[in-house]
């Protein structure tokens, strides 16, 4: 019988003729389990703990009735420490361990775990080896994109799984977070939190939860429905503390320095005043200015008891943050435009459960169910979750001409003249006078804007000091080559090295996903009639379908203003020979007129400028259109208001820049309008709007993931197996290139047996005999394979021949690489085309070079067995294969870079993208084989310790590879080329609660290795090279050693308390503990190089590697934070109800210490010299020749020091939390 809250929930179970009963499912919580006899006390284990994919097994040892006084006996259950049934190498923590522990953050609570490797607090987290993005967190089932934001109180438990996954978890290769969240109590109980940092950084939380039923049923008094809700609202003035100190300007200076940013040095020369500054202007700062971060987040969940055999549970949780950007560069003299981040991430399900069949509730006079078939259920679950990020400048948003205006500046023009001997007149006259070529700019004013004011004053102070120097401002070019700005641009970077004041952030983007998810699964227990329904056979099944969808809309507005004064007045740039005029007093004679005067030497001709309707731009148009101007009318761009202008004043065509896009878009249109529409791939090439301009369509990227599973545990004698397979079907559902190293439509050896000019012929069968070069191909070139030849359109020969990646010359003989077939042919090889229409011409068919993605099957055998020697020992181990499709990767602006989506862009405009990576849509999934054997001993009847051996190979991992001898050029993309394994070993120690004491240790060694720390790694070799190079060496997170201790230190209270007692009998510690926990590591890799370079200086500089990749070590690393708390609890009856029963309030008082030692943990240091405060740089000869040419030599030196002196490199500082909390 399962008691919640002291009341029977109805799920229960008759044993069999020998006492053997199952009962499921069941939510994973804490239970109250009764066990009722005829002519026996009931006995009651009080908080047995359920966990996820695991069975609890629990013995009732029955006393006879008269034996006891008590019709209930009570004890407390107790985790046993060697489980039967473990078969996977899973760490649960419970809701009572979290609230002990000094960390909020789920991630945190997984680094405690044997094998999981965490740099800092709050930071994301490696298992055993494995990519960050390669662990999936899981709430309620739902499988969460990025990291779970939930408030902590709402959690359940947690189980960390490192190896031995259950086959109903898919789509992850390292390890699986699953978070379970509270559920509805059979009582109404709340509580409330508030909680604040003792620190300048100001970290400061409150939360509150509520749960109870809301509707009961009137016969029974049970809970009908019930809810849970928890509620979260944190802020932080600096979310992520520097351990180091920081430089600020000094505060008078900094503000003058915003108001005049530039000076005249002695030689009359304007410079940046921030090229002047020395540590003498500036100030210690521990605080990251400008960072302030603000969260809300919360969690509620319904649970609907339908019938006795029926339930529904609806639930969900959200997230809301808002907070700016932290940018390094901009933090001394640019922090005011760091950039905000909005992002909210909302999620829901509803699971509907079904128990089948009789249940076994073990009332009087009902029979036992003797089918072999016992414990039928299943669950339909759909769940959805949305997430938005969104990027921009505060003040600025969505007003995307606002970024980079300045000012107004009204430019004024002139006809240009020179003299010209035997200038032809319309209708052939030779005249000998001055003649216009031209318009020139003859002068400029300047407005400036409040708009971006410190940007402004760059301007304002340079235009003050031309007129106090007497020198004219003639044309914006003048301007552009002073230190002043135009519109769209932004300051000079000091040195390189800092951002300087008034640098408005050059960026918004945003980000939208959704999933939808729905699921099946069910189970059901085989048993043997007469057999022990231990040995029985726990069959569960299941089946999903995900589908998501991605969009995203990212501009660059700045360059909005380039463009916009490129693209105005196109149409207008030559003169209109065709009719000149005179000026006669004043007044236009035009030589059409008929009336054009006779001239001479000294008169000058003019000219209108000519309209060129073909040459005129869709911007310039709909310009005109809006502010009234005359086709033949030149329009001063930035002497216009700046309400004048908005982004659908472009075409498509005009944002993409001609292949430097100022705006990209998928999911969205070109103005940042959510596109819904039926979307197919070649629309990008055909739809036009009603004007002719091409709309240039990109649908959201919507991936389809779904999968099936079975598995059956069963035991024989002290055997457990659980044995699994899941098979996973992933589809990327896009385009992708018939042949990745060409982008154009291409024959094989199969399409045709002879050569012939595809430039006069659209079909191969319409070329006469006599146009035709017939060939012979090789035994061993099969059909598919691409043919290369002297001419890609006009083929004479044949160069060579391509299977996948394997290369052979026109013989058939494989080759190395396609180098030689390169050579032949002017360095790029020539694919026998289908036509000469390129990506990029009208009338290009996409259906020539693209195909749809073949979805990828794929079958994962999960096999786990366990071996229970005696009742104190058990060997364990698992053979498990795991995938994981394509994942996104967050970017520098929060974006999010999906690295498998294909977006038409990056074909269209591939030799203008070709010196960076492009998506790849036909990545397949990443796969990852894990073995692991181990064996838990008990050492006492409270403690037990584990040692087991793992190895994990990873395979078809991402990385950037260049596709040498593309056609029609070598670009970059990513492929499924690394590799890599890890062997480790786990050492674990379990001490369970004695008297006051309770310990957990851990200790990993482990040796990760592979050709790539993550998808960018190769990026600069391959670049710097050509040669995508496999070589192994230890990868990034190598933690050699990883060593976790928690240790907790806690007084009972009543008859359990052993503490001191005050003279009047108070139990002074009552309910008082102490947490601790240690975490220490090794220390992760590092290449070093051999010359020393600016690091801190803004543009990359080419490094020479010295000895092995990964040849170094950071030193290492030791961290320590405790939790002391004390709770206490206050009795109370009602006023109105003095016979009623006592009501509680309990009350939690702690003190927080994180990195409680203020350790100064390293993390990343400079290659050159190994060290986290010097990179070389400074001291080297190179350098001197930049300092001594340097406006203020004493102040590079400063300003580079100050650079070097980098937060990033270090863990966080201590961090001191005091709280209280109250519930009832």
């Amino acid at each position: 019988l399962i008691v919640v809250d002291g009341v029977p929930s109805g799920q229960s179970a008759q044993t069999n003729m020998d006492g053997f009963y199952s009962i499921k499912p069941l939510t994973p919580g804490n239970y109250d389990v009764e066990a009722q006899y005829l002519g026996y006390a009931n006995l009651m284990q009080r908080g047995v703990v359920v966990k996820n994919d695991q069975t609890t097994y629990i013995d009732f040892p029955m006393t006879a009735a008269e034996d006891v006084l008590e019709d209930v006996i009570i004890i407390d259950y107790k985790v046993p420490l060697i489980d039967p049934g473990e078969t996977s190498s899973k760490q649960t923590v419970l809701a009572e361990d979290i609230k002990d522990l000094a960390t909020r953050d789920i991630a945190s609570i997984a680094a405690t775990t044997a094998g999981v490797y965490q740099a800092d607090e709050e930071g994301g987290i490696n298992v055993r080896g494995g990519r960050g993005d390669a662990v999936v967190y899981y709430v309620d089932g739902i499988r969460i994109t990025g990291s779970p934001n939930i408030p902590i109180n709402s959690v359940e438990q947690i189980d960390i799984i490192t190896g031995g996954v259950p086959a109903r978890y898919g789509d992850a290769t390292s390890g699986v977070i699953n978070v379970t969240t509270k559920g509805a109590r059979e009582t109404f109980s709340g509580g409330i939190e508030a909680r604040s940092s003792l620190d300048i950084w100001r970290d400061d939380l409150v939360n509150m939860n509520f749960s109870g039923p809301l509707l009961r049923n009137k016969a029974t008094g049970k809970p009908v429905v019930g809810f849970f809700f928890a509620g979260e609202y944190r802020r932080r003035l600096d979310p992520n503390p520097s351990a180091i100190d920081m430089y600020k300007v000094k505060d008078d200076l900094f503000a003058d320095l915003q108001n005049t940013p530039l000076f005249i040095d002695s030689l009359g020369n304007i410079q940046v005043r921030a090229e002047t500054l020395t540590f003498d202007n500036l100030e210690v700062n521990r605080i990251k200015r400008n960072t302030t971060s603000n969260t809300a987040t919360g969690s509620a969940r319904f649970d609907f008891n339908l019938s006795q055999n029926m339930f529904l549970a609806v639930g969900g949780n959200f997230n809301y943050s808002l907070g700016r950007g932290w940018i390094e560069e901009y933090s001394l003299l640019n922090p005011e435009n760091n950039p905000q981040t909005r992002t909210y991430n909302y999620k829901g399900f509803a699971r509907f459960t079904h128990n089948l069949g009789k249940r076994n509730t073990g009332m009087e006079g009902e029979e036992q169910n003797n089918s072999i078939f016992q414990n039928a259920f299943y669950q339909v679950q759909f769940d959805y979750e949305k997430l938005n990020v969104l990027t921009e400048d505060d003040s600025h948003q969505d007003r995307y001409f606002d970024y980079g205006y300045i000012g107004e500046f009204q430019t004024a023009q002139a006809p240009s003249v020179a003299y010209q001997s035997g200038f032809t007149g319309p209708n052939g006259e030779s005249w000998d006078l001055y003649v216009q070529n031209g318009f020139t700019d003859t002068a400029v004013t300047f407005n400036p804007s409040s708009v971006n004011e410190r940007g402004a004053n760059y301007t304002s102070q340079w235009f003050y000091y031309m007129d106090s120097m007497g020198t004219s401002v003639t044309d914006l070019n003048q301007v552009q080559s002073g230190l002043a700005l135009i519109n769209g641009e932004r300051a000079e970077i000091p040195y390189s090295l800092w951002y300087n004041t008034g640098r408005q952030y050059n960026g918004y983007f945003t980000s939208e996903i959704d999933q939808f998810r729905g699921q099946i699964t069910g189970s059901f227990d085989i048993v043997k009639r007469g057999s022990d329904t231990r040995n029985k056979h726990a069959i569960s099944f299941g089946a999903e379908f995900q589908q998501q969808s991605t969009r995203s809309f990212t501009v660059s507005p700045l360059s909005l203003w380039d463009i916009a004064r490129l693209q105005a007045n196109s149409h207008i740039q030559s003169l209109d020979e065709s009719n000149p005029y005179v000026l006669v007093d004043g007044e236009r004679v035009y030589y059409q007129d008929g009336n054009f005067p006779d001239l001479y030497f000294q008169d000058t001709i003019y000219f209108d400028r000519l309209v060129d309707t073909d040459a005129q731009s869709v911007f310039d148009q709909r310009l005109r259109e809006r502010i009234g101007a005359a086709d033949n009318e030149f329009i001063d761009v930035f002497a216009l208001p700046l309400e004048t202008f908005s982004l659908d004043l472009f075409s498509p065509d005009e944002l993409l820049n001609s292949g430097s896009p100022v705006v990209q878009w998928q999911g969205y249109d070109a103005y940042g309008n959510r596109f819904n529409e039926p979307w197919k791939f070649e629309d990008f090439w055909k739809k036009r709007d009603a004007e002719g301009n091409y709309l240039r369509p990109i649908g959201a990227y919507r991936p389809t993931y779904g999968a099936f599973f079975i598995e059956d545990k069963f035991q024989l004698k002290d055997l457990t197996f659980r044995l699994g397979l899941r098979i996973d079907r992933y589809d990327l559902n896009q385009a992708v290139l018939r042949d990745p190293l060409i982008v154009e439509g291409f024959q094989s050896v199969g399409d045709v047996n002879y050569l012939y000019n595809v430039s006069n012929y659209a079909n191969a069968a319409d070329v006469p005999e006599s146009e035709r070069t017939y060939i012979t191909h090789p035994g061993n070139i099969s059909s598919d394979y691409v043919i290369y030849v002297d001419d890609a359109l006009n083929p004479t020969t044949v160069t060579g021949y391509r299977n996948g990646d394997v290369w052979y010359n026109a013989e058939g003989i494989e080759l190395a690489d396609g180098n030689a077939i390169a050579l032949q042919t002017g360095g790029t090889p020539q694919p026998f085309l289908t036509d000469t229409l390129g990506i990029k011409d009208p009338g290009f068919d996409p259906n020539s070079t693209f195909d749809d993605y073949d979805p990828e099957y794929v079958f994962m055998p999960r096999l786990q067995f366990s071996f229970n020697i005696t009742d104190k020992a058990l060997f364990f181990a698992h053979y498990d294969v795991l995938t994981q499709g394509p994942q996104a990767r967050i970017g520098g602006t929060n974006s999010l870079i999906q690295r498998a989506t294909g977006s038409p862009l990056n074909y269209y405009f591939l030799e203008e993208f070709g010196g960076s990576p492009i998506a790849n849509p036909a990545i397949r999934p990443e796969t990852t084989v894990d073995f692991q054997v181990g064996f838990k001993q008990k050492l006492t009847n409270s403690s037990a310790f584990t040692i087991s051996a793992y190895f994990k190979e990873f395979r078809n991992q991402v990385q950037i590879k260049q596709l040498n001898n593309a056609y029609p050029q070598t670009y970059f993309s990513y492929a499924n080329i690394d590799f890599g394994n890890t062997k480790g070993f786990d050492f674990v120690y379990d001490l369970r609660r004695t008297r006051n004491f309770k310990a957990s240790a851990s200790y990993t060694l482990q040796f990760a290795e592979g050709s790539g720390s993550d998808d960018q790694t190769q990026l600069q070799v391959v670049a710097n090279t050509g040669i995508n190079f496999r070589t192994v060496s230890p990868l990034d997170y190598d933690a050699r050693h990883l060593m976790n201790l928690v240790l907790d230190y806690r007084f009972a209270d009543g008859r359990n308390y052993n503490g001191p007692v005050s003279k009047r009998g108070k139990q002074i510690l009552s309910n008082a503990g102490l947490n601790i926990r240690v975490n220490a590591n090794s220390g992760t890799p590092y290449t070093q190089i051999e010359n020393p370079i600016a690091t801190r200086q803004i543009g990359g500089q080419r490094v020479t590697t010295a000895g092995y990749i990964n040849g170094s070590r950071i030193g290492w690393n030791f961290r320590v934070d405790l939790k002391l708390d004390k709770s206490f609890t206050i009795k109370f009856k009602q006023k109105d109800d003095a016979e009623g029963p006592v009501k509680s309030m309990y009350f939690n008082a702690y003190v927080m210490a994180q990195n409680v030692l203020g350790t100064l943990n390293v993390r990343n240091v400079y290659r050159y010299t190994g060290s986290a405060t010097e990179d070389g740089w400074l001291q080297s000869p190179e350098a001197q020749t930049v300092i001594n040419s340097s406006v203020s030599p004493d102040s590079y030196r400063d300003l580079y020091s100050a650079s070097v002196n980098r937060p990033g490199n270090f863990t966080l500082p201590r961090r001191i939390f005091l709280g209280l909390s109250m519930n009832f």
